[in-house]
């Protein structure tokens, strides 16, 4: 670590990039968050979002760990979180909805998983 122009710490941000990988859906939000310029806030639509946030001439942003599509978006990004104002809204709303988005699909496994053993018990 070095020290900043006032003498006190600075963070190592090897370090936090470790922390944040500890919560996959932290990790995924400061991605996306860091490619939207502040200068395209507020954001108003979805639409806005994803052209923001995707790889130049492409429908999806390739994170580390994941691609996330704009199709992703629009099934999963509820419009209620809009519009987005700042860098702070657009972290604290894309971390909500990657949370939700995992309850969601560990929703759909324990639903896939019940079906298959009622399924599997009747024959």
């Amino acid at each position: 670590m070095g020290a900043d122009e006032n003498g006190g710490k600075i963070m190592n941000v090897e370090l936090c990039q470790k922390a944040l990988r500890l919560n996959p859906e932290l990790w995924y939000t400061v991605q996306v968050a860091a490619r939207v310029d502040s200068s395209t806030f507020p954001l108003e639509t979805l639409e806005q979002l994803i052209a923001a946030t995707v790889d130049e001439g492409k429908s999806h942003a390739q994170l580390d760990g994941i691609t996330i599509s704009a199709e992703n978006a629009l099934d999963h990004f509820p419009q209620v979180f809009l519009p987005i104002v700042d860098e702070d809204d657009l972290l604290t709303k894309l971390y909500a909805a990657f949370c939700a988005g995992r309850e969601f699909h560990h929703a759909e496994q324990r639903v896939t998983q019940h079906k298959r053993a009622v399924a599997e018990s009747r024959s």
